[in-house]
């Protein structure tokens, strides 16, 4: 298995900036404010970034809204910005810079509950596919891994932050003649219902 390149897709912690959709949501029957919600964002951040540092070191990288943000000096990694543009050009320009002969595996932050077998499936199968993708029930995917630079076309022509981000995705893989795997589905912590989904899975904020 070869270990991929880990691009960990993260917005600072910023009060009314993050995790919106969970204002006004409760937890154990108080109401989560925009201050709770950030906070939530920044534990969430935490566990996915150090999960991906652990289970491939040397290998993480964090692709930043705000570098300069003191939240990611907490980390022992490389530092990118994202840049301008929706999440395909983001993701599209950070592939075309350090794409090379290892994998890149981009993350977001919304899954904490992942678990590394996930993770660790993913990498596997980047030996026989040009990409792999992890759905979610709301239509995205919590993970997408590039085997090589053929699967950048999976990044392009999708209506992101929409629920046809992953039909989409697929549709692109047909078009391109790439081989698409994909993992189970899982879901996103979104709203105060999934944080309680979360918690099941044995993580809580």
């Amino acid at each position: 298995m070869a270990t991929p390149q880990v691009v960990v897709m993260c917005k600072a912690p910023v009060v009314g900036r993050v995790k919106t959709r969970l204002i006004g949501g409760a937890i154990d029957g108080s109401s989560i404010d925009a201050q709770q919600a950030a906070a939530i964002h920044r534990r969430m951040a935490e566990v996915v970034i150090r999960r991906a540092m652990r289970l491939f070191p040397g290998a993480v990288t964090i692709a930043a809204d705000d570098p300069c943000h003191p939240f990611f000096a907490a980390f022992s990694c490389p530092l990118r910005p994202q840049g301008d543009g929706d999440l395909g050009r983001r993701m599209a320009r950070l592939a075309d810079a350090m794409i090379d002969r290892s994998p890149l595996l981009f993350l977001g932050t919304d899954s904490p509950h992942m678990s590394p077998d996930r993770l660790l499936q993913a990498a596997r199968l980047a030996d026989t596919c040009d990409a792999v993708a992890g759905p979610v029930e709301d239509g995205g995917y919590d993970l997408i891994l590039l085997a090589n630079r053929n699967a950048l076309a999976l990044l392009q022509a999708i209506h992101w932050s929409s629920p046809q981000v992953w039909q989409q995705t697929r549709q692109r893989a047909q078009q391109a003649n790439l081989r698409l795997a994909s993992l189970a589905t899982s879901f996103d912590v979104d709203t105060a219902d999934d944080l309680a989904r979360s918690r099941k899975l044995g993580w809580s904020a």
